[in-house]
């Protein structure tokens, strides 16, 4: 009843809402007039009894029943305050008994008495329905009067309206493997580490390591787990810190006794990582190589890489980090292979709805400002999941690995960002302004695809792929790179990165990562050209103030 309630749309749940409303009036008049006069008696007593008292007592009666309802309904859809209409209630409650122990003299006091207060909690009730299923505003919430959107507005309630299925029901079978255990979040701070933080407390471990270096951040997702915690006797401790600082690495590891990592640090924003390629690779790379060569070092029992879509056949920087972490961690998988423990396991899954990196939240923000909502192509499409979604199924992953696996997400069909895009703008209770609605809302641009942007993501580097206890997760069943060749490419872009070297770094991603193929090289050249201009100006610049101001000048 509830998930039918919850598929209406908002005309048909208005039109439901006015139905009941109008049906229950007169339903209720006769009711009332049956319970004073019982039997067939009532038609008599409404024929003899139609006078000017009896008239005006129905029309109170009237009034009284239907304005909290409207009240409940107009407070609902402007987004007001549930305060505002239990006041309006009652004082039309009280305002009803007053009236009908004025006018009521044809009638028992205490009739109109239980019908007002019946009314009175349906209303109420039916405001409560109305703001949990936010008719206008759902999904986006935009407020017309001052901008403001609610912090929740992607949770799994959204994902039939913006997705067109579904969300997955939150099953919690895999919560022993994370019960009365240290577990560790990387980028506990982020959209997916926070929210893994809040589903790991559900799963009482003994205590959480919250890792995270941007200090707002971490202290935000404190204060939350912090307060989650509370009466639960879980430690929550936030540690301020880089995953590529190998020595606080280590020293998080080793002091807490560190049993469970959930790694979900990463630079993941595919145009600053493009802009900004060592960095990217730096953090990604290397810090995924410093945190598993140290868990392996701590005695970590079970090791979890959160992956994306982006590293399979990746043509970009971001998506080419991604896979040479996966490299890394089925690597030491393998040196591990036949043993209980330690467990490296991967799960890979494509866009989240509104985390940092994900195009929904600028397209509120575009739909905020007045437009335009901006694509990059009419044919772009990704996988996407909102973020408990996708934390369930990691958290299940890895407890059902036993080592070496690159988990996939079941995430549905992929979905047209132009799809999405509209749905946005419908969903904040405007029209998307185009060619076939030239006086729409809010107009719908294309402006080209970005580097490094593919028009569809995969999830999987081959077709073949295993089923698991889950029915919304797979196994794919891919090769990686050997021991040595792995080895080789972490030597070779540790090198890259120690000489700042970005030509270096994007070669290296061509040669051991699958799939990057002639577009980094290309944007690779392109880069070196630039920077080879920029440096032959500089120079020009450097020797024209030499000459200009002496020899001795440095």
């Amino acid at each position: 009843m509830i998930r039918m309630v919850k598929t209406l749309s908002p005309n048909a749940f208005r039109t439901l809402t006015a139905f009941a409303d109008a049906l229950a009036v007169p339903v209720a008049v006769f009711v009332s007039l049956y319970l004073h006069a019982p039997g067939s008696a009532w038609l008599s007593f409404l024929q003899t009894n139609v006078s000017i008292l009896p008239a005006l007592m129905l029309a109170v009666a009237t009034v009284s029943i239907c304005l909290p309802s409207l009240a409940g309904t107009y407070f609902s859809l402007t987004g007001n305050s549930t305060g505002r209409h239990l006041i309006l209630s009652c004082f039309v409650t009280v305002l009803n008994a007053l009236g009908l122990a004025v006018f009521g003299s044809h009638a028992p006091f205490g009739v109109y008495a239980v019908f007002a207060m019946a009314y009175f909690i349906q209303c109420n009730l039916s405001h409560v329905v109305l703001n949990a299923l936010k008719p206008v505003k759902n999904p986006v919430q935009v407020d017309a009067l001052d901008g403001a959107s609610k912090e929740n507005e992607w949770s799994a309630d959204a994902t039939p309206h913006l997705l067109g299925r579904n969300g997955v029901a939150p099953r919690m079978e895999g919560a022993r493997s994370y019960a009365d255990r240290v577990v560790f979040i990387s980028g506990a701070g982020g959209s997916i580490g926070s929210e893994l933080s809040r589903q790991v407390l559900a799963c009482r471990p003994r205590k959480i390591i919250l890792f995270e270096l941007s200090e707002p951040a971490l202290y935000q997702v404190h204060q939350s787990i912090d307060r989650a915690a509370v009466g639960t006797n879980i430690e929550v401790v936030p540690v301020l810190g880089s995953i590529t600082d190998e020595r606080k690495v280590q020293k998080t590891l080793c002091d807490y006794s560190v049993q469970v990592v959930l790694h979900a640090a990463a630079y993941k924003h595919v145009p600053l990582v493009e802009l900004n390629p060592l960095e990217g690779l730096r953090n990604n790379v290397v810090g995924t190589q410093v945190l598993v060569s140290q868990s392996v070092a701590a005695g970590v029992e079970r090791f979890v890489l959160i992956s994306s879509d982006k590293a399979v056949r990746p043509i970009n920087v971001m998506g080419a980090s991604k896979r040479f972490c996966e490299l890394v961690v089925q690597d030491v998988s393998r040196r591990f292979a036949g043993q209980s423990l330690p467990v490296f396991s991967i799960v890979r899954f494509g866009n989240v709805l509104g985390s940092s990196g994900s195009v929904l939240p600028l397209f509120r923000d575009q739909v905020r400002r007045g437009g335009p909502v901006t694509v990059t192509h009419p044919d772009v499409s990704r996988f996407f999941m909102t973020v408990q979604e996708a934390v369930h199924l990691v958290l299940h992953a890895g407890s059902i690995a036993r080592g070496g696996e690159v988990f996939v997400l079941d995430m549905g069909k992929p979905v047209k960002i132009e799809t999405l895009a509209r749905r946005v703008v419908q969903g904040a209770g405007l029209s998307v302004r185009d060619e076939e609605n030239p006086t729409g809302d809010i107009e719908l641009k294309f402006i080209g695809l970005r580097r490094g942007e593919k028009l569809r993501e995969e999830l999987t580097l081959t077709s073949k792929r295993a089923a698991t206890s889950h029915s919304r997760i797979f196994r794919a069943i891919e090769s990686g790179l050997s021991e040595f060749e792995v080895a080789a490419a972490l030597r070779a872009m540790r090198r890259a990165l120690a000489n700042e070297d970005e030509d270096d770094a994007r070669a290296n991603a061509c040669k051991w990562v699958a799939g990057t193929g002639d577009v980094l090289e290309s944007v690779a050249r392109a880069s070196k050209t630039k920077r080879d201009s920029v440096c032959a100006v500089s120079l020009s610049n450097r020797t024209k103030r030499s000459t200009s101001i002496g020899a001795g000048c440095p």
